[in-house]
């Protein structure tokens, strides 16, 4: 129980997104940061760059981390001037279930939806609107 709430509560923050006037800082191509989480679990942050997606030209940083019982893998698709989130697609991996969350941005709108699949099942469906652009707490 302790380990989803720790999942949990930093995904309500992302999710929440921060609201700040500046623009994000993009980390360059190639950086591979890596995190211990003690006693039993490791993330890593590595940013691929510029990749070609459904026919943009977008950054692509995967956020993976691993703790026993636990493995969550975050594919992060960023506009390239901006570092803000365009599309998230996340595959969570508990001992006895499998999810997988997708979350689409429409950053000129403030608007992200965030959908919890089952399979190719819709199983929940979130919106989030704010008043100013949706910030990844990981990209920070």
């Amino acid at each position: 129980m302790n380990i989803r709430l720790g999942i949990i509560f930093p995904l309500f923050i992302y999710l929440c997104g921060a609201s700040y006037a500046s623009t994000a800082a993009v980390v360059p191509a190639g950086e591979r940061i890596l995190y211990r989480i003690n006693p039993f679990g490791r993330s890593e942050f590595v940013d691929h760059g510029l990749v070609d997606y459904q026919g943009q030209k977008l950054r692509l940083a995967v956020f993976h981390t691993r703790i026993i019982g636990f493995d969550d893998t975050e594919k992060i698709y960023s506009e390239p001037d901006t570092g803000l989130p365009v599309r998230v697609e996340r595959s969570l991996k508990w001992p006895f279930s499998r999810e997988r969350i997708v979350e689409d941005y429409d950053q000129k709108n403030f608007v992200m939806i965030m959908r919890k699949y089952k399979g190719d099942k819709v199983i929940e469906e979130h919106k989030v609107i704010q008043d100013e652009p949706i910030y990844s707490a990981v990209l920070f």
